[in-house]
């Protein structure tokens, strides 16, 4: 009784949101495990950029922007990654790929 008291009424859309994504998300996985691998890389890449612009709106120290920073290349080559993976490469540029997911 006390879980359901934590809870607000009005953080009851966000919470079905949650559980929604969390729902269609297992099932992707189950049917489809490129689909879901490309989602979650594309999530990836979005939570870095927003991290970035977060960080660097907010401009408290240069730690703080060199972090942000990291992310957007870290979301660059990750993207980089998910593009050459989506355009099924030649063998001969599957190096490039092997190196683009060490470095992301």
């Amino acid at each position: 009784m006390k879980l359901l008291q934590v809870f607000k009424k009005k953080d009851f859309p966000f919470i079905l949101f949650l559980l929604l994504l969390i729902i269609s998300s297992l099932i992707i996985s189950i049917y489809n495990s490129v689909l879901f691998y490309n989602l979650a890389d594309l999530y990836k890449v979005i939570t870095g950029i927003c991290i970035f612009l977060i960080l660097w709106n907010s401009k408290k120290s240069p730690a703080d922007i060199n972090l942000g920073i990291i992310l957007v290349f870290f979301s660059v080559f990750t993207l980089i990654h998910l593009y050459f993976e989506l355009i099924n490469l030649h063998s001969y540029i599957r190096v490039l790929l092997i190196i683009l997911v060490i470095i992301s």
